[in-house]
């Protein structure tokens, strides 16, 4: 990962809110879980080391990161962050637009020309028109 990747990612983490949370007890087995699932979830997280615990949140950060397969981003302070790829967030990301909305289009067209020229995009992007009639009441 390139430095300017660490900085987008830090820069998206900034607002972000703690979710993971380290404490006396150190590194369980279920903040591991917690933390696999959060990372497949939202791919970045940030975690928290509290006061009373016995590592650091550098100590903390490289023991999720070597148990999940993720990347360190940032430790700052008592915080951390952390990001793994995942391919359930690459999903949601690739299905914007038009293709959330499975292709759906509205065009209100009455002239000729227009409609013309709309048959023609139809035609490089195999969209199909289907013509429709609005009652009185609209």
């Amino acid at each position: 990962m390139t430095s300017k990747q660490r900085a987008y990612l830090r820069g998206l983490a900034n607002t972000m809110e703690p979710i993971l949370h380290a404490g006396k007890g150190g590194i369980s087995d279920a903040m591991i879980k917690q933390a696999d699932d959060a990372l497949e979830a939202r791919e970045l997280i940030k975690g928290k080391v509290l006061e009373s615990a016995l590592m650091t949140a550098r100590e903390v950060s490289d023991a999720i990161c070597e148990a999940t397969g993720a990347d360190g981003i940032s430790c700052v302070g008592n915080k951390f962050v952390i990001w793994r790829f995942s391919e359930k967030c690459q999903e949601e990301r690739n299905a914007t637009g038009r293709a959330k909305r499975k292709g759906v289009a509205w065009s209100m067209v009455s002239n000729f020309p227009e409609k013309a020229k709309l048959d023609e995009i139809c035609k490089f992007c195999n969209f199909k028109i289907q013509p429709m009639t609005l009652s009185a009441e609209g």
